[in-house]
């Protein structure tokens, strides 16, 4: 085909969509429609693929509060060998009022036993950058043993490698809180 009569062609079958496509808005400002609420202002946001958790909002620990309404969700327990013990979320006497809930955690026995937080997909830490962990920490009784903090990550080969680890001696009865 005649590459003058294609150009032609393709700019009056654009011109006929697009008078086809053409809209008219009217507006009727002397019929307002709902009411709205004059206590909703402010910016929208929707937090889509952790947009804003883990993204924007840069945590690395998904439900650090407790307070999703599945309050371990993102969490799991860590009992390897014959260790044993019970965890559960707690309310009475907070660190902060505004943040009511925490993890209580009893372990039966010597052996290792605790908690792993999943992130958001994974905690995305990279090698050579610096992170805090930091976590308010009190003990319930004088025979509560020490606290052992540790992160790792999984290399390319698939395998664990420790990423940074923590000791906390002889915490106190109330919460403190401990930076590494």
């Amino acid at each position: 085909m005649n590459p003058r009569l294609q150009t032609v062609l393709l700019a009056g079958t654009l011109a006929v969509v697009t008078a086809a496509r053409a809209t008219t808005l009217e507006i009727q400002a002397d019929q307002p429609g709902a009411k709205i609420n004059p206590a909703m202002w402010g910016i929208f946001f929707e937090d889509i693929n952790f947009g804003a958790d883990g993204g924007l909002y840069a945590e690395l620990v998904k439900n650090r509060g407790f307070e999703f309404p599945d309050a371990m969700m993102g969490w799991f327990k860590l009992s390897p060998s014959k260790a044993r013990g019970e965890l559960s979320i707690r309310e009475a006497h907070p660190f902060n009022a505004a943040n009511p809930h925490y993890l209580h955690i009893e372990s039966e026995g010597t052996d290792l036993f605790g908690v792993a937080n999943e992130g958001f997909r994974g905690m995305g830490v990279k090698q050579g950058d610096a992170y805090n962990f930091s976590a308010q920490i009190r003990r319930t009784n004088d025979n509560t043993p020490h606290l052992f903090a540790q992160s790792f990550r999984t290399n390319r080969a698939g395998c664990q490698q420790k990423f940074f680890d923590a000791m906390v001696h002889k915490s106190s009865r109330c919460f403190r809180c401990y930076v590494h």
